[in-house]
């Protein structure tokens, strides 16, 4: 079975990639063979880890970078097709945000795949216009329909049917352990401080304006609070002038990308996530699976409301956040690991069971079509 995975976003240190690399290194099948197509130069850490795990499969891994829509969309559709083509792939499934996955669908249709699945990953689309001029023949152009959560299949089928696939995590590599966080805040220099987190892509959506600002109320109540924003993207250096503007520099880390979010989620004390929008953030359940509390936005999809561990607040009331934060009593994970991981398996977001759920909807639907 010849699966070509296309990431219409950009792939690397986010979300989807994330979703995407965590099935795709559970797949236990070595009749399997997965391909990539992405739109930007990958990290070779990426790199690494996709060959590592092709030589459990029937063949090596391919990435396929090809020039990105937006600049050239007829370009695109043509080197897609010709990949798809020469493939020969049974299967490619779509990841984005909105119906100009059509332009996908589009070469997936010329190349005669069989299988042609798109997977809604957020809640709105920042290219409404050219989204409802697609939709149309986009609802006609597919054969299957994913999304990460409810309101995301909402937001982009309507009232169509649609598969839920939850955004699966190794709940073994994020459980807490008591040791890594003392390393951990002892290398930081954190020992003596309550930290807060934030991870995020520095975009509109993530709402780092709303962080900054939060924090500045918190570091008014109480100085011993620091703040570390992992991420990167093009409004950064603008919140690094904001903590400035703020006069909260001193107490906030700007890390950038970086391969140890475990050493970071350890280090942390919390995580927030006051999202503009959100589908559901796999960032959320690595959290939850390491017992760390977390405070979301109520743009962030109810799936990722996990009861002890997740708090949803209004955008509208800062001093509710501010008041909640406040009150968190700080690292009870030793006495709540064993919690917080029961809860994200029951929840069903182990990725062990829910790749080999996906594996089996592959070969279903193929069966289905023919």
């Amino acid at each position: 079975m010849r699966i070509m995975t296309v990431c219409t976003t950009s792939f690397g240190f986010n979300g989807i990639t994330g979703v995407i690399m965590n099935y795709f290194e559970n797949m236990d099948d070595s009749n399997i063979a997965m391909d990539f197509v992405v739109i930007n130069d990958v990290d070779k850490g990426l790199k690494d880890r996709i060959n590592k795990k092709s030589e459990t499969l029937f063949k090596p891994s391919k990435i396929f970078k090809i020039q990105g829509r937006n600049k050239n969309p007829f370009g695109y559709i043509k080197n897609l097709t010709r990949i798809l083509k020469e493939g020969d792939y049974d299967i490619i499934h779509i990841h984005g945000n909105s119906a100009t996955m059509l332009t996908e669908l589009i070469a997936a249709k010329k190349a005669k795949v069989k299988v042609r699945i798109v997977h809604s990953h957020n809640t709105t689309c920042t290219h409404k216009i050219i989204h409802n001029l697609a939709k149309r023949s986009f609802h006609k152009s597919y054969t299957h329909r994913f999304a990460c959560g409810e309101l995301a299949g909402k937001w982009l089928y309507g009232d169509r049917d649609f598969i839920v696939i939850n955004n699966g995590v190794d709940t073994l590599k994020f459980e807490y352990k008591k040791e890594i966080r003392e390393a951990a805040r002892e290398e930081l220099g954190l020992n003596n401080k309550k930290v807060i987190g934030h991870i995020g892509h520095f975009s509109y959506q993530k709402n780092h304006e709303y962080v900054l600002k939060l924090f500045s109320n918190i570091y008014k109540r109480d100085s011993d609070y620091e703040l570390i924003l992992i991420g990167d993207g093009k409004l950064k250096e603008e919140m690094i002038d904001y903590a400035k503007e703020l006069e909260i520099s001193s107490n906030v880390r700007f890390v950038g990308r970086t391969h140890e979010v475990v050493k970071y989620m350890h280090a942390f004390d919390m995580l927030i996530l006051p999202s503009r929008f959100e589908g559901l953030p796999l960032t959320i359940i690595e959290a939850v699976s390491n017992a760390l509390p977390c405070i979301i936005s109520d743009k962030v999809s109810k799936e990722a409301i996990i009861d002890g561990f997740v708090t949803s607040i209004s955008l509208d009331n800062m001093e509710e956040w501010v008041e909640n934060i406040l009150a968190l009593p700080i690292n009870k994970r030793e006495e709540n690991k064993g919690k917080s991981i029961a809860l994200v398996e029951e929840k069903g977001y182990d990725i062990h069971k829910n790749a080999k759920e996906l594996i089996n909807m592959y070969k279903n639907f193929l069966e289905e079509m023919g």
